[in-house]
């Protein structure tokens, strides 16, 4: 091997690890660790195939309501997601012209209007982003201007050490190996992903307030002044900033809209919070430069329902609620700008992986009864479904709910069962593979192709439990009433746990959590 060969071997070996150990140690800024969905939304940003006519660019509320392939499926819209959480106004601009400098010619660009009012500087609002998209000359005048609005400006060694780990990921992470997890190992397939930037969070969390508690709480603390982390001002450069953006979407022919997505917290709850004194400094600010201003809140009533819309409390839109906002929003953008909807070959190359992950999430929020057991049928999933009973599920069970369980398929007597008596089935999801009532506790035992399946129910009589073991997995919640466990073949996870107390009146189905979707998720995107 000659000296030159030798060199190029030895560059090109030191070239791959380096790509490798900065992929690894970078770190991903995930809401949960095995996510990394804002990695590759802007990854897939940078390599998308064809033109986006609408662009949403702001912080995590406009990242949970909008979904832009539902946008595609209902109204031919193409579009794209780059919100993110907690992002700043600094990172909107970048991400405005540099939608701009990519030769995309959207006919809207759609922005949060509460980025007028809030002002994050922390260095993971800037990173999420940064750290995802390669370095341009752009880049690094963001990185310059970001420094010197938050550090010294001189260029010492210290501010040079800072723009290489700027510049440099592995230069800024090379400690993190105490923190490596399973995640940071995983090699993402950009070109599967098919959210596009919408962040879909299958979990329900009620709002505790209504909306005078938060107008009330708001507007006494935004009045008082004595709050820092809450205001009903625009800051004065945020204002600035959207002035520059507007212009900037002017020269390119294109129009800005700011949306307020539906929000009901109070300040002291989230320092983001939307109140009518902030809607109508925003309304005041977007009259006065001829920019159209959407109010979910207090504009427009887009049937929000507090109690199972909202993922985290009134924060966030959960995929009911998310629907909403995009359904609404699709039919103002199709009716009052010209969009093209034409057909997008990477919107439906994903088309198929988009409606699997679609089908577990809308199992996975469900809330009534009879919506769960319709979703479940229609999902078209490999799924098996397993219901077992603990203490009883008679008392509340009305003629509605029996109705419901018949048009799932099961055949028992359910008006004359007992209270306490007890109760399996199985299902594939159309068809009934097993069920059976029975006065005392009962167990069944079943291998369906590779996977056994156990399962227990007892009334309050013979021992108040209900049990579902899959490969030696007990999955069951075992509450009172009907326990669900759907498992999903094909990828051999569970994608729901569900309980409904149907032993009571009123009874929603009540869920686990959103993780069992998150991890159905990784597996479609070929992350499992």
């Amino acid at each position: 091997m000659t000296k030159k060969l030798r060199i190029t071997v030895f560059l090109l070996l030191g070239t791959m690890l380096f790509g490798i150990f900065t992929n690894v140690l970078s770190k991903k800024w995930n809401y949960i660790d095995s996510v990394d969905n804002i990695g590759m939304s802007l990854r897939k940003y940078e390599n998308f195939y064809g033109n986006i006519d609408v662009f949403f660019v702001g912080a995590s509320n406009l990242q949970y309501a909008i979904s832009p392939m539902y946008l595609y499926e209902h109204n031919g819209i193409v579009s794209y997601n780059l919100s993110s959480g907690g992002m700043s106004i600094e990172c909107t601009k970048f991400l405005v012209a540099d939608i701009f400098s990519k030769g995309y010619m959207p006919k809207v660009i759609v922005i949060d209007p509460n980025i007028l009012f809030d002002e994050v500087k922390s260095e993971s609002s800037f990173r999420r982003i940064m750290d995802n998209l390669p370095l341009n000359r752009e880049k690094l005048k963001y990185i310059n201007n970001y420094l010197e609005a938050t550090r010294n400006r001189d260029l010492s060694s210290d501010r040079i050490r800072e723009i290489l780990a700027w510049v440099s990921p592995l230069y800024r992470y090379h400690e993190r190996w105490n923190e490596l997890e399973a995640a940071d190992f995983y090699s993402s397939k950009d070109d599967d992903y098919f959210m596009y930037g919408y962040y879909s969070y299958a979990n329900i969390a009620s709002s505790n307030n209504d909306r005078a508690t938060v107008e009330y709480i708001d507007d006494m603390l935004a009045t008082l002044g004595e709050s820092k982390s809450y205001s009903s001002l625009i800051i004065k450069n945020n204002a600035e900033i959207i002035e520059d953006l507007n212009d900037i979407c002017i020269k390119n022919d294109c129009k800005l809209l700011l949306l307020k997505t539906p929000m009901q917290i109070t300040a002291l709850e989230h320092p983001s919070s939307w109140s009518k004194l902030r809607h109508e400094a925003a309304r005041n600010f977007a009259k006065q430069y001829n920019i159209t201003f959407i109010d979910l809140n207090y504009d427009v009533d887009i049937g929000i329902d507090w109690a199972h819309d909202t993922c985290d409390h009134g924060i966030h839109m959960n995929l009911n609620g998310a629907q909403k906002v995009t359904e609404y929003i699709g039919d103002y953008l199709s009716k009052n700008y010209e969009m093209l909807n034409y057909p997008n070959p990477d919107y439906d190359k994903h088309k198929e992986l988009y409606d699997k992950y679609m089908a577990a999430s809308h199992i996975a929020t469900a809330y009534e009864l009879k919506d769960y057991l319709e979703y479940i049928k229609k999902s078209n999933l490999n799924i098996v479904v397993i219901m077992s009973v603990a203490n009883g599920m008679r008392n509340g069970l009305s003629d509605k709910d029996m109705e419901t369980l018949a048009e799932f398929g099961l055949k028992s007597d359910f008006k004359n069962m007992g209270d306490s008596s007890s109760f399996i089935a199985i299902s594939d999801g159309n068809k009934v593979l097993y069920e059976q009532i029975s006065d005392s506790s009962q167990t069944k035992y079943m291998t369906i192709e590779d996977d056994s399946y156990y399962i227990e129910s007892s009334g309050y009589l013979d021992g108040n439990r209900s049990s579902i073991v899959i490969n030696q997995n007990d999955l069951s919640l075992n509450q009172r009433g009907i326990n669900f466990v759907i498992y999903e073949k094909d990828s051999g996870m569970v994608i729901d746990k569900a309980y409904c107390d149907t032993y009571v009146n009123e009874h929603d189905v009540v869920h686990e959590s959103a993780w069992e979707i998150f991890e159905y998720q990784q597996y479609l995107l070929g992350r499992k």
